[in-house]
């Protein structure tokens, strides 16, 4: 993931929205950031830390969901 999205991502986790990451298969939603990783909380309930690097957003055209 690029870094500019990295930081909207952050900026939308912290302000309450949902965000989910995608990490070499494993998808989990973000709770929030520190440095440059992404702390996340996986379909099983688990708690992890992710370099902003290994992962991807499920991010959807905006004619697909507006207020996304």
């Amino acid at each position: 993931m690029e870094r500019s999205r990295f930081y909207d991502i952050c900026t939308k986790s912290e302000s309450g929205r949902y965000v989910v990451v995608v990490n070499h298969g494993e998808h989990a939603l973000v709770d929030s950031c520190a440095g440059d990783h992404l702390l996340v909380v996986t379909v099983k309930g688990e708690k992890r830390c992710w370099d902003y690097h290994e992962c991807d957003d499920l991010h959807r055209p905006g004619e697909e969901f507006p207020w996304g």
